[in-house]
């Protein structure tokens, strides 16, 4: 992968059609308000994977920069 970085973040909010949610269930869009330590560097057309760092290490989302 070109560029690829990884970084651990902390969801601070999770929003499903506009209104602030708990969980997302499989299949589900929403929106990932994200907080890290540091600065990560993306272009608009990038897409984010995001991993559950447990014992399988399980794909457990993807997602790009929304405007």
């Amino acid at each position: 992968f070109t560029g690829l970085q990884s970084s651990p973040m902390r969801i601070e909010k999770i929003e499903i059609d506009g209104k602030e949610a708990e969980q997302v269930n499989a299949s589900q869009q929403c929106i990932l308000h994200l907080s890290g330590s540091h600065e990560i560097a993306y272009r608009q057309q990038d897409r984010f994977i995001i991993t559950n760092l447990d014992a399988k290490q399980r794909f457990t989302g993807y997602g790009f920069v929304k405007e």
